[in-house]
């Protein structure tokens, strides 16, 4: 997708790396919302597994550390 949007600007896209962290953040939590509810059917249905409460834990890890450098990139002084 970002691909098309750099072919289509003329010159250097300036925020270009803001848009990859924030889309790269974007898929992180959906990727994340899509596996609580996945996850949500399946301790309905056979209770509380243990490799699974590791697989959340571990994405929600992904997720915070995927947040943490989008606001990291968007807050630095070299994203202006």
């Amino acid at each position: 997708m970002l691909q098309c949007v750099d072919g289509r600007v003329e010159g250097t896209w300036q925020a270009k790396g803001s848009w990859s962290k924030a889309l790269d953040f974007l898929t992180e939590a959906m990727r994340f919302a899509l596996f609580l509810m996945f996850f949500g059917i399946i301790f309905t249905y056979y209770g509380k597994l243990q490799c699974i409460v590791v697989s959340i834990l571990v994405l929600s890890h992904e997720m915070c550390w995927a947040l943490y450098l989008c606001l990291a990139y968007a807050l630095s002084p070299r994203a202006v």
